[in-house]
């Protein structure tokens, strides 16, 4: 099986990406968490308030909105190019610690752009920056949904739909690769964006228009 969790012959299991089957584990699938034991058999495990806001759909609608990138990111990662969260934001952003970091979200949230790729590759950064904070421990999970939760509406209301926003962030990105000289990066990324466009894959399914409220919130 390939990484991640499978259902067989009625049972979730999880493998890791060398096709081994993992025990002792915890990880959410469909939204619900399950801890995976010796047998390597998933088994429906209660969720935190936390845990629940994080599986929700407003989440998931949240996550999407850097999607692209972090689907990229995960694909290097799988293939042996991993990083450190801290190292990559001092060296792609110059953030050092929690206060650099809010300024940058800030900054980003509170773009003045005009046009909507500008603005798209704006907001999709900032909203980015709140989960690489939260996973780099500069910031709590509560914190970063509070902050996504803020500009999340302002993503909603500057575009119609999830192809309007893609669209227009894929075009900031090609402008900005060419002006940085990444150019042998935009192929990967617009095959990133093909592939969650594919008709069997689970991204920008959820509504544009979603009620943007977390559970418990």
């Amino acid at each position: 099986p390939s990484i991640g969790i499978h259902m067989i012959d009625g049972e979730l299991y999880k493998f890791d990406k060398s096709g081994h089957m993992i025990t002792y584990d915890t990880d959410f699938y469909q939204k619900k968490k399950y801890t995976f034991g010796a047998d390597g058999k998933g088994v429906l495990t209660d969720m935190t308030t936390d845990e629940k806001i994080r599986q929700s759909d407003v989440a998931k609608w949240m996550a999407e909105t850097y999607a692209i990138y972090s689907r990229e990111a995960l694909i290097e990662e799988l293939f042996g190019d991993g990083y450190d969260i801290k190292e990559l934001l001092i060296r792609d952003w110059g953030i050092e610690g929690r206060d650099d970091g809010i300024a940058q979200i800030n900054a980003l949230a509170n773009t003045s752009a005009s046009d909507k790729n500008t603005k798209a590759w704006d907001y999709s950064r900032a909203m980015l920056l709140c989960d690489s904070l939260a996973r780099a421990g500069y910031i709590t999970n509560e914190e970063k949904v509070n902050m996504q939760l803020t500009i999340a509406p302002r993503i909603q209301s500057s575009f119609y739909s999830w192809q309007d926003f893609n669209d227009s962030y894929m075009n900031a990105y090609h402008s900005w690769a060419n002006a940085n000289g990444r150019e042998n990066n935009i192929s990967g990324r617009d095959q990133v964006y093909n592939m969650q466009l594919d008709e069997n894959s689970e991204t920008f399914t959820l509504p544009w228009d979603l009620d943007l409220v977390c559970e418990g919130k």
